[in-house]
């Protein structure tokens, strides 16, 4: 499998090669920069970045290639994650027309490539699957470490705020953010003073704010803040000899006030909460079948009290399997393929008829799918797609789900992706950022189910659900969750 996907990358290459044009020549040697990663204030990765000057066409390009290590410590795993990216930037615009990636964590490796010509963007997957689009002349194709499109006017201090349409290269979506300019002044990194403006980037869909230091020189970001504790600074050469390993599990849970061991059979819980959720939660995304959520939404803060009973489903009225779509009312997006959740993939739709040939109801045919994600993925750290989560037979919550998902949906069986936090041992009683599913049952509606932990035809009560899962990163910053009350189920 790995000399194989080497040779995809060696075709990736020579396809966007062709795509787009050849280097004509080479003029200046290569600077370099190093990027220091601190995580909880925990300095444990970096990035060496070579730039180089180069002529494309008659037109001078910006040849920046990156690559980042990353130690870190979750969910009980010590993780080396190794990140590799090469962008061929226009030297005037700031515009990417050659993008590669490439990311290894343990045995599982991930990558792809994008390339442009003529508004139309060429995209390459590490398997060799191509799609193509059409973008527009004002879209803004941002590589990781220069930002020229925010410097305007050098001689304008004033504060502004801004939109831009920017092409993600991680979903292939354009996407309408947000740019706030917050700040101007002198700033000293690595023992040397620039001029810069400091901007906040809000993603409207998500709400989610990253804090951004630029140079008025030449855009170039000297530092990052994220949400998620994540801080990126411009440092100098000695930073791989520093490196530690940080903990995610800081972020991930919040110990709580009661130790509760037999988790599996909480059949009621009463939770007060401060937390902010990002995305922004609705109250119909908290009000929903076994929870009820009485309190206030301020933005992305929740201040309130949730009452969660999971009723366990037994199927009694079921649908009949195959299922039927047209004799109920739901979103039919949850029959449909997406990005990550690949259940048009004829690996898994051939999976997907195995695993359910012979069942009689929609509720048999989920819980042997269930069954079987639950069975033969084992937990990791890494949160990659369905088919990447069915290839390396691991994953995160969040991957599970989608193979879960994925594998329903090839079945014809409607299914999401949910997320919010859930009741754990951790830390002698905490609550952690978690994905599950829900499956659509007819008349019964949306039933949920959580594959990670073995619960194959139920949820636990200690499940607090915050929406569904429809972007690329969530974030929970607790500041508080207090169990008032629980009662476990009696056997």
């Amino acid at each position: 499998m790995k000399k194989l996907k080497n040779n995809l990358l060696i075709t990736m290459i020579i396809i966007a090669t062709s795509f787009l044009t050849s280097i004509n020549s080479m003029s200046q040697e290569n600077d370099k920069l190093f990027i220091a990663i601190e995580l909880n204030n925990i300095l444990c990765g970096y990035s060496e970045i070579d730039l180089s000057d180069s002529i494309i066409n008659g037109k001078e390009f910006i040849i920046l290639k990156q690559n980042t290590y990353a130690n870190f410590h979750a969910l009980g795993q010590d993780i080396t994650q190794h990140q590799r990216f090469t962008y061929h930037i226009d030297a005037v615009s700031g515009n990417f027309i050659y993008h590669d990636s490439y990311i290894k964590q343990g045995n599982v490796e991930m990558g792809g490539m994008v390339s442009v010509k003529d508004n139309m963007i060429l995209t390459i997957d590490l398997e060799g699957n191509e799609t193509t689009s059409e973008i527009l002349e004002e879209t803004i194709l941002p590589n990781t470490q220069f930002f020229t499109y925010l410097l305007g006017d050098p001689d304008d201090k004033t504060l502004w705020t801004k939109v831009f349409s920017v092409y993600d290269v991680r979903s292939g979506k354009v996407q309408e953010m947000k740019y706030t300019k917050i700040e101007e002044g002198i700033h000293e990194f690595s023992g040397k003073e620039y001029e810069v403006i400091v901007i906040e980037e809000t993603d409207p869909s998500t709400g989610m704010t990253n804090k951004f230091w630029i140079s008025k020189e030449d855009g170039m970001r000297l530092q990052m803040e994220s949400p998620q504790k994540i801080r990126m600074y411009l440092t100098d050469a000695s930073v791989p000899k520093r490196i530690k390993t940080g903990n995610w599990d800081e972020n991930f849970f919040i110990k709580t006030n009661k130790k509760i061991k037999d988790i599996r059979s909480i059949s009621y819980m009463k939770v007060k909460v401060k937390l902010a959720a990002t995305p922004l939660a609705s109250m119909e995304d908290l009000n929903v079948k076994g929870q009820k959520y009485t309190g206030t939404i301020n933005d992305n803060d929740l201040d309130g009290e949730f009452i969660i009973i999971h009723k366990r489903y037994m199927g009694k009225n079921s649908p009949a399997f195959p299922f039927d779509p047209g004799k109920y009312v739901f979103d039919n997006i949850y029959l449909e393929a997406e990005k990550t959740i690949e259940s048009d993939d004829p690996e898994l739709e051939a999976l997907a008829k195995k695993i359910t040939g012979g069942s009689k109801s929609l509720w048999e045919a989920s819980c042997r799918i269930s069954e079987w994600v639950a069975t033969n993925i084992e937990g990791s750290i890494l949160d990659g797609s369905a088919k990447v989560t069915y290839e390396s037979r691991s994953g995160l919550c969040g991957a599970q789900s989608r193979l879960m998902a994925a594998l329903c949906r090839a079945a014809g069986i409607p299914a999401r992706v949910v997320w919010g936090c859930m009741y754990t041992r951790e830390f002698d009683g905490s609550f952690g950022h978690h994905g599950w599913n829900e499956v659509f049952m007819g008349k019964d509606g949306w039933i949920a189910i959580d594959v990670t932990i073995h619960e194959t035809d139920y949820v636990d009560s200690g499940h607090i659900r915050l929406g569904v899962l429809n972007t690329p990163q969530t974030i929970i910053n607790y500041e508080e969750i207090e169990i008032i009350d629980y009662k476990l189920a009696q056997k």
